[in-house]
């Protein structure tokens, strides 16, 4: 990113990734002082993985999670493979 923006959130964190602090979408004036700081990080909330990925980690890292909104996620896998794109709109 090459310009500070009001549309993120900003992560401050340690040179060891320990997070100090995050703040969501600041005004203009604060995001540009974190952008020029060098000490915070901008959080976009993209993410870059498969869903199956996020599935495998879910169940590793919170089973009991994991086994509670499994039936959310084949209702709706289901629900995206049978659908036509208008209801992807």
């Amino acid at each position: 990113m090459k310009y500070a923006s009001e549309g993120f959130g900003y992560i401050k964190a340690l040179e060891n990734g320990e997070v100090l602090e995050f703040t969501e979408k600041p005004d203009i004036l604060t995001a540009e002082e974190y952008f020029r700081s060098g000490t915070h990080f901008v959080n976009s909330g993209i993410y870059v993985f498969k869903g199956a990925v996020l599935l495998q980690e879910l169940q590793r890292l919170q089973p009991q999670l994991y086994r509670i909104l499994c039936p959310v996620f084949r209702i709706f896998s289901q629900m995206v493979s049978t659908s036509s794109t208008k209801w992807i709109r």
